[in-house]
Order: structure tokens, then C-alpha cells, then sequence
């Protein structure tokens, strides 16, 4: 006889879509692309961008990836195309493994510097098969282009000049 553990897993989006509330053991797929045919092409300029928090206990793995297909293993996709931010066991890139925590924490990755596939959704990761209390959110996620114009005009200290007239 086999005995099996029940681990309670969720999602719920909120804000129009906009953040993604996990919770429990759960890879999910956000479509990147409306149809398999129509692929999102990574640049050397694209930028991952998003927001993290997580109000639970530390899950094995957390973190986002981009994948190419509908095979739903996650290891068939490829390191290079997935990065950890936080958890308790290595999965894959760790180059931005560096949740303090506690509080959200954003993120930009220049993943078009790890890969120029083309790809058809975001994978995004919260693998608690412990059966941990874990509650984690994921927000404003976005692939972004040309993303170094972007920060050339970013006004970090808010004095009405952006960084690049700053010098």
C-alpha cells in the first residue's frame, strides 16, 4: 500500500491580472505569446522584469523562466531559461538568488544576455514538496525591450533630470 500527502496548493490573481498569489506546490504557465505560432522572440535587449514578495514560510525553489513549448516537466525546458530567486535547494541559474526574506523586491534580469530563444510562456515557480507553508506573490511581470533606453531616462533621485543628463 502506498500512502499518499495532500498538499493544499493555490493560485489567484489579483489586480487585473496583474500579481499572481501562489501558495502550496506549484509550478504555474503564463502565456508570453497568444499562440504557439506566435513565439515571443528574445532580443540581447529584452529584460525580465517583475516584482517578488513572499509572507510565508521558504519555499524548495521560487523564481521565473520562460519556456518554448507545452511541455509542462520542468526540466525539460532548460536552465538557461529560469532564474531563482529564493528557496531553500538550487534550481538552475542563481545569478539572482538574492531574496532578503521579508518585503517585495523587484527585479531585472537581462535574460536576452542568457538565451535568444523564441518562447511562448512564463514559468513561474513556487516548489514546496514538503508540504511548507509557503505564500508567495509575483507582480508586473513583463518582458521589456530595449530596456537600456529605458533606464537612460529613469529620474532616480526625482529631480526632474533623468540619469543619462546627470551624467
Amino acid at each position: 500500500s502506498t500512502n499518499f500527502t495532500v498538499i493544499h496548493t493555490g493560485i489567484h490573481t489579483t489586480y487585473d491580472g496583474a500579481m499572481l498569489h501562489l501558495w502550496g506546490c506549484n509550478w504555474k504557465w503564463m502565456n508570453a505569446a497568444a499562440t504557439m505560432d506566435d513565439l515571443y522572440q528574445v532580443t540581447p535587449n529584452t529584460l525580465l522584469e517583475f516584482d517578488f514578495m513572499s509572507d510565508g514560510e521558504q519555499a524548495e525553489v521560487n523564481g521565473v523562466g520562460l519556456a518554448g513549448h507545452t511541455n509542462i516537466d520542468v526540466f525539460v525546458f532548460g536552465p538557461e531559461v529560469f532564474f531563482q530567486i529564493y528557496g531553500r535547494q538550487t534550481f538552475s541559474n542563481q545569478t539572482y538568488r538574492n531574496y532578503p526574506g521579508s518585503g517585495w523586491k523587484h527585479y531585472e534580469i537581462p535574460v536576452g544576455q542568457y538565451t535568444t530563444n523564441a518562447f511562448y510562456a512564463f514559468v513561474i515557480a513556487n516548489e514546496a514538496d514538503a508540504g511548507q507553508d509557503t505564500s508567495v506573490y509575483y507582480r508586473n511581470l513583463r518582458l521589456v525591450e530595449n530596456y537600456w533606453l529605458r533606464a537612460a531616462i529613469r529620474d532616480s533621485d526625482g529631480d526632474g533630470s533623468s540619469d543619462w543628463e546627470e551624467g
